[in-house]
């Protein structure tokens, strides 16, 4: 879907089409790109040389689909061709050994943080209170 407006420049640099930008798309502009392509038998001739290079194969796709299926036959399966994260366990193919470790040392940080916090507000409690009994020794306070 994203690739479409640089495939469409790509054509339009080979001479197979013309691009318009879409912000800039206009009755008129449409209208004229559409007799351009129609009567300019340029951009036909382009577009099916293009059409041409793209299905020259040195062999048939068929051919090819009952060549492999022959090839596993032969050998009795393609081991030696599988997929080595296939053997790997799922949470190891998921990544799941990675995200419970980044999971586990975030709630461990987020605890020390917290054991953090709560040791500097009992300091400051402290020390308010130390600072309450030095300059009013006389006043008993409550605590609500």
């Amino acid at each position: 879907m994203f690739e479409q407006a640089s495939r469409i420049q790509r054509l339009a640099s080979l001479g197979a089409a013309i691009f318009l930008k879409l912000n800039e798309l206009s009755k008129e502009r449409l209208n004229t790109a559409i007799h351009q392509i129609l009567n300019d038998k340029s951009y036909k001739e382009r577009m099916a040389y293009l059409s041409e290079l793209s299905k020259d194969q040195p062999y048939d796709s068929l051919e090819n689909a009952i060549w492999w299926v022959e090839y596993v036959m032969r050998h009795k399966g393609i081991s030696h061709l599988r997929f080595s994260e296939s053997d790997k366990p799922w949470y190891q193919r998921y990544d799941m050994d990675i995200i419970g470790f980044l999971a586990v040392v975030a709630f461990v940080m987020s605890l020390i943080s917290l054991y953090t916090l709560f040791r500097i507000l009992r300091f400051c409690c402290g020390y308010y209170q130390l600072y309450k009994n030095i300059h009013y020794p006389n006043i008993k306070f409550k605590m609500q």
